[in-house]
């Protein structure tokens, strides 16, 4: 399992983009930064917050799975 630290900048994996078809739009391109949060998603160490809102839910942080990420390095 990956782990990820608060203030680690990530990014999705070309794997999961190649496997969802998102070769084009902003996602391929996104950068974000972990975020401290203590849900019950986060605590099970499979996924993190990040720095951008959630798309369902405007007032909570976005979440994804930390298989889908990667470090990447700071802009």
């Amino acid at each position: 399992m990956k782990r990820f630290n608060i203030g680690t900048h990530v990014r999705l994996t070309s794997d999961f983009l190649r496997l969802t078809g998102q070769y084009t739009g902003s996602e391929p391109h996104s950068r974000w930064i972990v975020q401290s949060c203590d849900c019950s998603l986060c605590k099970t160490g499979n996924f993190v917050a990040v720095n951008k809102r959630s798309f369902n839910n405007p007032e909570r942080q976005r979440h994804i799975a930390t298989q889908n990420l990667e470090k990447c390095r700071k802009k």
